[in-house]
């Protein structure tokens, strides 16, 4: 097999790469917050000045879920870009964690991070019909139940069910 000096380049990036890849810093978010929301300082967490990072042209890559972060270079704080929304993003995973590479340049450093997105209640339960006639006798003893038809809820893990209203209707 020849070796090419394009493939010794790629090799080297590669390597530089792969050897600079440090640790995976983790950080956890609620969906829904606002845009400029901060989640970290990632110049403290990476243990570097925030002038290194705005010198070293540190940027996130894109691709790699840029569109919902980014990095203030002058303060070193990581924040929501975009809207995130957990149930878009993750369905009914109990794990929602989106994945980002960030890159300092001079000399080239590959940082990855991970951002558990949180779930909060933001979403109602939602039964196939909205209203459901349930017929009770005279003879119903009290404290008996009526089943209703199972609610949907989006939101992953246990939610309680606030602000179920009954209306009854004597006719």
């Amino acid at each position: 097999m020849e070796v090419t000096g394009s493939f010794c380049f790629w090799m080297v990036v590669f390597l530089s790469f792969w050897e600079s890849a440090l640790g995976q810093i983790v950080y956890s978010v609620s969906e829904e917050v606002n845009k400029g929301t901060v989640i970290g300082n990632l110049a403290k967490d990476l243990k570097i000045s925030a002038q290194e990072l705005e010198s070293r042209m540190f940027q996130i890559m894109p691709g790699s879920n840029a569109k919902y972060f980014d990095v203030n270079v002058k303060t070193g704080s990581l924040f929501v870009k975009e809207r995130i929304d957990r149930e878009d993003l993750c369905g009914a995973a109990q794990k929602c964690a989106l994945n980002l590479e960030t890159l300092a340049q001079n000399p080239h450093r590959l940082y990855r991070l991970e951002i558990n997105i949180v779930d909060v209640n933001d979403n109602a339960p939602v039964f196939p019909e909205s209203i459901y006639n349930v017929n009770v006798t005279e003879s119903a003893n009290d404290g008996e139940r009526f089943p209703l038809p199972i609610a949907k809820d989006s939101d992953v893990g246990k939610k309680l069910v606030a602000g179920l209203l009954w209306v009854v209707e004597l006719s």
